[in-house]
């Protein structure tokens, strides 16, 4: 079951964030990049997103969380269980509530094949931002 996020349930959010970064995703960054990242995923950080009406959504395990920028793209998705179908149907739960034609994703590098595999299509070339490499994804 898929869920909207409780203000209250941020500082678990942002635990599941940075145990998913350090075990998948930090080797990919430079200390810049890191920092950065990390940075964007305190729970100060995700305070401040929730106030400008971003939402959270996660699964009833919390094991997952997904991000919703703006009702059409994905900031973050984060997934602690792989080949769990737990990110696969965050994506899908924000594609059915998008308020646009499409849903953006700015997916890294080993994140591509999946956003793919679940109807995402490559819009950009990689852009590099701060240190953070990532690709433009949409789904319509």
């Amino acid at each position: 079951m898929i869920r909207e996020a409780k203000y209250e349930e941020l500082e678990a959010i942002s635990v599941l964030m940075h145990e998913v970064f350090e075990s998948k995703m930090r080797k990919f960054y430079d200390t810049q990049a890191q920092k950065g990242f990390l940075n964007q995923i305190s729970l100060k950080s995700l305070q401040e997103s929730y106030n400008a009406k971003n939402i959270f959504y996660i699964n009833e395990e919390m094991t997952a969380v997904l991000e919703f920028e703006t009702y059409s793209h994905i900031a973050f998705l984060f997934s602690k269980d792989e080949n769990r179908g737990h990110a696969k149907a965050l994506c899908e739960y924000a594609y059915k509530h998008k308020k646009s034609d499409s849903l953006t994703v700015g997916a890294f590098a080993n994140a591509i094949e999946f956003y793919k595999k679940i109807g995402f299509t490559q819009v950009s070339d990689e852009i590099i931002l701060e240190g953070i490499n990532f690709t433009i994804m949409e789904k319509k």
